[in-house]
């Protein structure tokens, strides 16, 4: 028979003639790619890849074997961007702004779907730091330092040249201050926050962490308060050496403080009687004591003492005194060991003056005032 050549649909076909297999008869194989369906020679319709086997009548009217070697699928293709901003898919229909692995869709001049796998990396970016420090902060890339809060950006390029910004939300605690103003009375010892012990006047640091984890530093402005606890002594007379005080005197036994003198609270005390005696100071909030300190009037007179003598001594009980030189006025106070007046009076124009008083047995003194002198004497009354 005659060799008839066909026309076939199809994206792609090949046909390759076989050997007649009689008179008419042909064999032949058709290789066909369709990216959908694909309709052969017999009119059957293929939705599947597969090896079909199709017969057809050709024009002498015999049968014809054709061999259908088919395969459906849409094209695919990939390709890898890198933009700075945005990429617009081939297509146009998308536009994506981050890395990522996407897919679009073309047509063919053949009516096919040509998918494109699109590998995209976005290469510019922008973030947000927040970040803290506590007397500065220093960017990522070395080239800034705050050393205040506040909202700050930094800009670079990357490999492929696209700018990409980092914006800072900064936050700069700063080592926080603070002065504490403390006073100490001599002999006190001052304790810091961190446990240091001060015991003088100064300016000193101490430095501490703070919740952010901050140094701190406190400075501590301290004063010792040295409070002068000395006595100076003239005559009978003791005066504190500390000035501006509130003073209050004192009765010593044994070196200790035992009794108030009540009333003296000067800065000078002179005893009527013997003893030991000392001061109390209260001085900026600061509270001292002298050491104790004798007064001995024991026949002791004074270079400023009025001259007298008292006779008979020891006594029984009375006795006179003879003064030295004829006074306009004489103060005579005759006082017990517990500084007690128990005898007073006062002469004029006189140079022996008769106590007559009927004293107890002990001792007392009899204190001479006159023309601004002044005199003590010791008697012992059997």
């Amino acid at each position: 028979g005659t060799l008839n050549n066909f026309a076939l649909s199809g994206t792609s076909s090949n046909w390759t003639t076989g050997p007649v297999l009689g008179t008419g008869l042909t064999n032949s194989t058709l290789v066909v790619n369709s990216c959908n369906n694909y309709t052969g020679p017999s009119g059957t319709v293929y939705t599947a890849s597969g090896l079909y086997t199709e017969t057809v009548t050709n024009s002498v009217g015999c049968d014809s074997i054709i061999q259908l070697d088919l395969t459906i699928a849409p094209l695919t293709s990939s390709i890898n961007e890198t933009v700075c901003n945005s990429y617009v898919s081939p297509s146009g229909t998308y536009t994506w702004t981050a890395s990522g692995l996407y897919a679009d869709t073309l047509v063919t001049a053949g009516g096919c779907d040509s998918v494109i796998s699109i590998n995209l990396t976005v290469d510019s970016y922008q973030t947000t730091v927040i970040a803290s420090g506590c007397d500065s902060y220093t960017s990522f890339s070395g080239n800034n330092t705050w050393t205040t809060s506040g909202l700050y950006s930094e800009t670079f390029s990357t490999v492929f040249g696209c700018d990409s910004v980092i914006n800072y939300d900064v936050t700069i605690y700063g080592g926080s201050t603070g002065n504490v103003t403390e006073t100490i009375c001599a002999g006190e010892t001052y304790t810091s926050p961190t446990g240091m012990t001060y015991t003088t006047s100064g300016t000193y640091f101490d430095t501490l962490t703070d919740m952010n984890g901050c140094d701190s530093v406190v400075t501590i402005n301290l004063t010792v308060n040295n409070v002068i606890n000395t006595v100076s002594t003239s005559g009978a007379t003791l005066t504190a050496d500390q000035t501006g005080a509130a003073y209050q005197w004192y009765r010593c036994t044994n070196g200790v403080f035992t009794s108030m003198v009540v009333g003296e609270t000067s800065i000078s005390y002179t005893p009527v009687a013997s003893g030991n005696y000392g001061v109390e100071l209260l001085y900026n909030g600061c509270l001292e004591r002298s050491s104790c300190y004798l007064i001995d009037y024991s026949g002791i007179e004074d270079a400023n003492a009025i001259s007298a003598t008292i006779f008979p001594n020891p006594t029984t009980g009375n006795f006179s005194i003879t003064l030295g030189n004829n006074y306009s006025n004489v103060s005579i106070q005759v006082i017990d060991v517990q500084g007690k007046v128990v005898a007073s009076k006062n002469v004029s124009h006189t140079t022996e003056v008769m106590v007559n008083e009927g004293l107890s047995s002990g001792v007392y003194f009899v204190q001479l005032k006159a023309n601004q002198k002044t005199s003590t004497y010791k008697v012992v009354v059997l």
